[in-house]
């Protein structure tokens, strides 16, 4: 992302004062309880970063004050401004020429809430009707942090859900975290029992509710979805919106994009420093992304053929890429080796891992081809499946057969 006004986020914390002077009423103070419902009701219209920062402000200027647990004015949120500005964002801007995505990341969760929200205040000031594809892109991103958050068994649990909200949270990524839980727990309750494990099926049933249920059927005319439709929509519905605008506008990287090339460029930045090591190779071999445009039905040799342009070249194996594929991989780029210690869990590179498969995981029809003939020795190998919008796409890496 490109460096970031210092304004962006102070026009955040102006418009969280203003919520919170709201949440007062006319009296002019705003206590605890008026705090928490003003929280409350921002989570459930899906505003989850405005939540964040809310919560977190109000505590921090009700801590300053004298006395802990006295009510809050609004000259306790004007003369806080100041320290906010101060020690929570310019402090954070070495060069004092606006805000670096580095830079960011070193603020607290309350600080990059507010940047955040900033941005997003900023997105809101221009939009007219929303697309169709800008909160189908906020759902396929939510559904790719379900399925990161699985990590390596690759099935999905309450625990999982909730340690992977609280860790969007304390980045100050609030809206995400909203969504995740509620998406999640939507998920569990549709399941046949409540508390089950969520698998990868049970994710992709849910995407296909929600794209028409808690998106599509909400926009009456067809034309894209209207402030009003918007209104109308669940609180999954709203967050979806408001983190596909955010992706949209950059201020997000997607966890899952719709789009077959989109899904290319960020599998390619996920598996620059990975190893495909399977299938009884000799030798770990570096992985490329590939992708290719058209409307395939189905993965299958004759559509693969076509999409790769190989109609007479050899293929000796076409097979499902399987969970048990998947977790192989995940365990093979999970570690990183240290001279003194041999091999040991890297969390960075764990991440990276769970980030491609999650993709991988997320594409229909995903199968493994292995090119050439007998034990030739190096043979191309592509690990491919449907993306949203129909184009095939994946990773081209090699087997050591002799």
């Amino acid at each position: 992302m490109s460096r970031i006004k210092h304004d962006t986020p102070m026009k955040a914390y102006d418009h969280i004062a203003n919520l919170l002077t709201e949440a007062g009423g006319a009296d002019g103070v705003v206590s605890r309880a008026d705090a928490k419902a003003l929280v409350k009701d921002l989570r459930k219209q899906g505003r989850g970063t405005e939540a964040l920062a809310a919560n977190n402000l109000f505590k921090m200027i009700d801590a300053r004050d004298a006395k802990s647990g006295n009510k809050v004015t609004g000259y306790d949120l004007a003369k806080d401004r100041s320290f906010v500005e101060a020690k929570m964002l310019e402090n954070r801007d070495a060069t004092s020429n606006g805000f670096s995505k580095a830079e960011v990341a070193k603020m607290s969760p309350t600080g990059r809430a507010l940047v955040e929200l900033g941005q997003m205040l900023e997105i809101e000031a221009a939009k007219g009707r929303v697309s169709h594809e800008t909160p189908r892109r906020g759902l396929f991103h939510v559904a790719g942090l379900l399925r990161q958050a699985a990590k390596g068994d690759l099935i999905l649990s309450r625990d999982d859900i909730d340690a992977m909200a609280d860790k969007l949270a304390k980045q100050g990524r609030g809206n995400e975290s909203s969504a995740l839980r509620t998406f999640g727990t939507f998920i569990d309750h549709k399941d046949a029992k409540k508390g089950a494990k969520i698998t990868d099926a049970d994710i992709t049933k849910a995407i296909d509710y929600a794209e028409k249920e808690l998106l599509r059927d909400y926009d009456t005319n067809g034309n894209g979805y209207s402030k009003s439709e918007i209104a109308k929509m669940s609180t999954s519905g709203k967050a979806f919106v408001l983190i596909g605008q955010m992706v949209d506008a950059g201020v997000l990287d997607s966890a899952m994009p719709t789009k077959g090339k989109e899904v290319r460029e960020t599998l390619a930045g996920l598996v620059k420093e990975q190893t495909f090591d399977q299938m009884g190779s000799e030798g770990g071999q570096r992985l490329r992304a590939v992708h290719r445009a058209g409307k395939f039905q189905k993965v299958d040799l004759a559509s693969f053929r076509a999409a790769f342009d190989m109609p007479n070249k050899p293929i000796q194996v076409v097979d499902k890429f399987t969970a048990d594929d998947l977790r192989q991989y995940i365990e093979v780029n999970s570690m990183t080796y240290d001279p003194q210690k041999g091999a040991i869990k890297d969390p960075q590179a764990a991440d990276a891992a769970f980030g491609a498969t999650a993709i991988l995981r997320s594409l229909k029809d995903l199968k493994v081809f292995v090119t050439g003939q007998g034990d030739q020795g190096l043979l191309p190998t592509y690990i491919v499946g449907r993306a949203p919008d129909g184009s095939m796409v994946g990773l081209q890496t090699s087997v050591v057969w002799t």
